[in-house]
């Protein structure tokens, strides 16, 4: 109606339309992208919350330090005993957890 009045050119009126139509595709790619930012966000959360139960495990790491980082009382010199001795082994079984071989088909 006003630019049949005369209060607004044509011009005006185009970029508003171009105004509106860059404002709702942008609003569109938030919406079309919501499950995706929303994944993103609870991946950054739980590994927010790993960082910190790293960090309350081991107290001696510090802000600087990354989580690839080895624990400072980790010495790579000690040895483990993981050897294992036959005679340490149950395969018989019991009433609560069966044999060894009853379990493999």
């Amino acid at each position: 109606p006003q630019y049949f009045a005369g209060t607004i050119q044509l011009g005006v009126i185009s970029q508003s339309v171009g105004a509106f139509n860059h404002i709702l595709s942008d609003l569109t790619v938030i919406v079309s992208q919501f499950e995706q930012l929303s994944t993103f966000s609870a991946g950054i959360e739980r590994l927010s919350t790993f960082m910190t139960a790293m960090k309350l495990a081991d107290t001696t790491r510090g802000n600087e330090d990354g989580l690839l980082a080895m624990p400072k009382e980790f010495n790579v010199t000690d040895s483990i005993d993981v050897s294992v001795e036959p005679s340490d082994m149950d395969l018989t079984g019991s009433e609560q957890e069966p044999a060894l071989g009853d379990t493999i088909k």
